[in-house]
């Protein structure tokens, strides 16, 4: 793997771009390793106290009539956004796997395929899982490409 660095004194804000094929584990893995240090935490709520966690700890978001919640493996907060609004934190990291919830990729431990032609998503060190509709089913399967190792049946 070759690192390239060009600096230029004309852009007003910094972009990196980063080149690779897309089955390179190791340039994925500093992607992920970026996300982490560029990511904002999130202002969420529990009970009376505001918190501030990393978004990428975040396993999903759903909502429960007007309050829209995000869980963690072990908690769960409200947060003041949209679902909107936190799917378009990290397009890249995210994904609407229904009218109501949205995971986070990288999160994930396992797809089980239901019934309906959607799944049953478990995540890593965690009981709470979620379900994908048949709607978004293929649209995750289609961001899941070349992030995981992911093989095409």
């Amino acid at each position: 793997m070759k690192i390239k660095y060009e600096f230029d004194e004309t852009l007003t804000d910094d972009t990196i771009i980063i080149r690779f094929h897309p089955k390179n584990p190791e340039v994925e893995q500093i992607k992920e390793k970026l996300e982490e240090v560029t990511t904002p935490p999130l202002k969420v709520y529990q009970k009376d106290r505001e918190i501030f966690i990393s978004a990428l700890d975040v396993l999903f978001f759903e909502t429960s009539g007007d309050i829209i919640y995000a869980h963690s493996a072990h908690n769960n907060y409200q947060i003041k956004m949209r679902l909107y609004e936190i799917e378009a934190l990290n397009p890249t990291s995210y994904s609407r796997v229904s009218k109501s919830t949205i995971i986070n990729i990288n999160q994930i431990y396992s797809i089980e395929k239901t019934f309906g032609a959607g799944g049953l998503i478990k995540f890593r060190d965690s009981h709470k899982e979620v379900y994908v509709s048949r709607l978004y089913y293929k649209l995750l399967k289609e961001k899941l490409k070349g992030r995981l190792h992911y093989e095409k049946k």
